[in-house]
C-alpha cells in the first residue's frame, strides 16, 4: 500500500510540473546546465547560490536582467522560471 500511495504522490508531483511548465508559457524548456555562470556580474549583494535557488524570490527581492544581444539573459530567466 505504501509503495501505491508513494508512486501516486510522484505522479501528481509530474502532472503539476507539466501544468506549471505549460501555464508559464514558456517557448522552450531551459536549464541552468552548461550555462556559464562565472560570466555573470551579478551584485555584491548577491551571491551565485542565491541565484540557482532562486533565493531572492522567498526574500522578496526584484531580479532584473540586462546587457547585450546574445548575453543569455533570456535562457536565464527561463531556467530560473
Amino acid at each position: 500500500m505504501h509503495q501505491v500511495f508513494k508512486e501516486e504522490l510522484e505522479h501528481r508531483e509530474r502532472l503539476r510540473k507539466v501544468r506549471l511548465f505549460q501555464k508559464a508559457a514558456f517557448p522552450v524548456r531551459k536549464t541552468l546546465a552548461g550555462y556559464e555562470l562565472q560570466s555573470l556580474r551579478l551584485p555584491s549583494t548577491l551571491q551565485t547560490n542565491e541565484l540557482t535557488s532562486c533565493q531572492f524570490i522567498r526574500d522578496k527581492k526584484n531580479l532584473v536582467l540586462y546587457g547585450p544581444v546574445g548575453k543569455g539573459r533570456t535562457h536565464l530567466a527561463i531556467a530560473l522560471g
